[in-house]
């Protein structure tokens, strides 16, 4: 079982087929929103979708609850996030509920104009990457959270097969 663990979240558009989406002011996105949890080696663990408006700290409640039921239990030691999960509530809940301590990584890419990779919080981006070389998920198709949510789980099983077997 990890005991490191990554999280991030992704604004995705919706098509105009309804279901549950939302206005993420900050990205310009209307529709619905990941928050996703990777290994150490940027393998997904657990996976959120809600709308796009909701909150990365909210969201990740949500996700952090469902990484701890598919790890059954044993505890992660480190969770790194960017400024969204920033917030003395947000890291005494996972101190509380998962004996977790929460790292937050800085953006030094706008103090020094240039990309810089932030420790350890470059490996969910490029979850992320992987995720958006499938079609079906550059934009959410699906009316319901649950048909998105399997959409991105057989794109993390492809994904898994892939790299399992060259």
């Amino acid at each position: 079982y990890p005991t490191v663990a990554i999280i991030d979240s992704q604004s995705t558009k919706t098509s105009k087929m309804g279901g549950v989406r939302g206005y993420d002011g900050g990205k310009h996105v209307k529709g619905r929103k990941r928050h996703l949890v990777v290994d150490s080696l940027g393998l997904p663990i657990s996976v959120s979708i809600t709308a796009a408006n909701v909150h990365d700290q909210r969201g990740g409640r949500h996700v952090l609850r469902r990484t701890f039921r598919f790890l059954h239990g044993h505890p992660l030691k480190k969770l790194y996030g960017d400024g969204g999960y920033d917030g003395e509530p947000f890291s005494k809940w996972v101190r509380r509920k998962f004996h977790a301590s929460i790292k937050i990584g800085g953006n030094l890419a706008q103090k020094l104009k240039r990309f810089v990779p932030v420790s350890q919080r470059w490996v969910v981006e490029r979850s992320l990457a992987w995720i958006d070389d499938y079609r079906r998920l550059k934009i959410d198709y699906e009316r319901t959270i649950a048909s998105s949510r399997a959409m991105f789980n057989w794109a993390v099983v492809r994904l898994l097969l892939r790299k399992l077997f060259r």
